[in-house]
């Protein structure tokens, strides 16, 4: 349902990301407080793979996240990853649980939720961290970003009625 939408996205990142050197993708950037290029790459396909998890078990939990700095630091392996885990994603929908931190509370809530659900939460987790993608990038090297890389789709089709 959503892999033309995530291949694309990941077209891109793989397009503009394959451009910097590992040194540029892991560099801590003050922009980002300190953290990398590669640290939200990282955080992305993390997503990615804890959904792919989540499917295989029943339960999806973003908060636990295995957080492997080789992802922040070799960008073609996570460039590679992040293929892998997107091009696993089309599989039929089915409900599965999420598992939430609940602030002030000791134990976990559980949410009932579905594949499909979770993949549109991707797809826009991974937008908003292209934008930040797009911010480090003009940090590091100049490269010509595409108008529309870190752009949710509502805001494109908001913005292609108002130039009519």
């Amino acid at each position: 349902m959503f892999i033309n939408q995530i291949q694309q996205l990941v077209r891109q990142i793989n397009d503009i990301i394959s451009q910097l050197t590992d040194d540029e993708y892991s560099r801590p950037l003050n922009v980002f407080n300190g953290s990398s290029i590669g640290q939200h790459t990282r955080h992305v396909i993390e997503f990615f793979a804890e959904l792919e998890q989540g499917y295989q078990n029943g339960l999806i939990n973003y908060d636990n996240r295995k957080r492997n700095k080789k992802l922040e630091t070799d960008k073609q392996f996570a460039l590679d990853l992040l293929n892998e885990f997107t091009s696993a994603c089309d599989k039929e929908d089915k409900h599965l649980q999420l598992s939430v931190d609940l602030q002030h509370s000791p134990t976990m809530g559980m949410i009932a939720t579905t594949y499909y659900r979770e993949l549109a939460f991707a797809v826009e987790h991974t937008v908003h961290h292209m934008a930040f993608l797009r911010i480090g990038i003009e940090q590091v090297k100049n490269i010509a970003v595409p108008t529309d890389f870190g752009i949710s789709a509502s805001t494109q089709r908001y913005r292609s009625s108002c130039a009519q």
